[in-house]
């Protein structure tokens, strides 16, 4: 919170809840003995968890790890060691935290993968040197988002193959910046599934095909207050439309400049809705209960590669 900044119309609740322990062990799935050395992470998804803190635990000398003190809602919960084969083993297991103790909680940990890939670029008509393909970040996000599991390349080679290591089978998100070049991810495919329709599954080691296209469309919008005048300061989001919604990398946002204006670029073809608030909360137009009060001030806009759209945004006061 800055200095000398007020803020109001904050509500807490506060409501009587019964803490409860999560009680289980981990199982080595290449030898199906117990695991007596392991790290052991039980991560509150955001949003459902009013203590909102990871918490660790230790394996007993009978196997066995506990957490205690917890409070109700969803969790993930993590584990991974070395494996005596080499390599490491991990798994992961959603739990829902109510009213009464979890004494039966098994984790199976199975051996880590490495997933190869490459990036190309689509109908290339300059040298692949200039494009800086070492600047591509890729990230395989696992869904649900479990920082614990976030698997990250610390860079593309020029030639543009990449290896994913560590790896936990399970379902994943993948998230590719471009590094600055305009562009937008045309295609991924990892083996025969379309790896931009998440949540995708990885069980094996496989190839990540991503396709990068340099025609990316482009949005310049200014926002009108009621009295037709440019207002500064707004937030301006462009979401796609409700089919791609949870395609989280087509969203795009940014605050109206002092003339109002504001610029888009990298934006992949298809529908959108242009949103303009003069207050929101940071990434609030990604959540589907948020943005349906809203849905008839939108602006309707569709992008074409290559295309260059402009268009007036009214502010949505709230």
């Amino acid at each position: 919170m800055p200095p000398g900044v007020n803020y109001t119309g904050v509500d807490l609740m506060i409501t009587d809840s019964r803490a409860v322990r999560v009680l289980g062990r981990v199982v080595n799935g290449v030898t199906g003995q117990a695991m007596l050395v392991a790290a052991v992470t039980l991560v509150p998804r955001r949003g459902t968890v009013a203590t909102g803190s990871l918490q660790r635990a230790t394996i007993s000398s009978r196997g066995i790890f506990e957490f205690r003190h917890m409070a109700p809602g969803s969790y993930d919960l993590v584990a991974s060691a070395p494996n005596p084969g080499g390599g490491r083993v991990a798994a992961s297991l959603p739990v829902e935290v109510a009213g009464s103790d979890i004494d039966n909680v098994t984790l199976v940990l199975q051996p880590q993968l490495s997933i190869t890939g490459r990036v190309s670029i689509d109908n290339l008509q300059t040298d692949p040197a200039s494009l800086n393909l070492n600047s591509i970040r890729i990230e395989l996000r696992r869904e649900p988002f479990t920082p614990e599991l976030l698997i990250v390349i610390p860079t593309v080679a020029p030639d543009g193959t990449f290896t994913l290591s560590g790896v936990t089978p399970g379902d994943y998100r993948l998230k590719v910046n471009t590094g600055g070049v305009k562009s937008y991810v045309k295609s991924a495919r990892y083996g025969g599934i379309d790896a931009l329709n998440p949540p995708f599954r990885i069980d094996a080691s496989g190839q990540l095909e991503i396709v990068i296209s340099l025609n990316s469309g482009s949005i310049d919008a200014v926002v009108l207050d009621d009295a037709q005048r440019p207002f500064s300061d707004a937030t301006v989001a462009l979401t796609p439309d409700p089919p791609r919604r949870q395609h989280f990398d087509l969203y795009h946002a940014a605050g109206s400049d002092a003339s109002g204006r504001v610029h888009f670029d990298s934006v992949a073809p298809g529908n959108y809705k242009m949103f303009a608030w003069d207050d929101v909360p940071g990434d609030a137009w990604q959540d589907p209960d948020f943005i349906r009060p809203y849905e008839d001030r939108g602006k309707p806009v569709r992008i074409t590669e290559g295309s260059k759209e402009s268009i007036e945004l009214r502010l949505i006061q709230r």
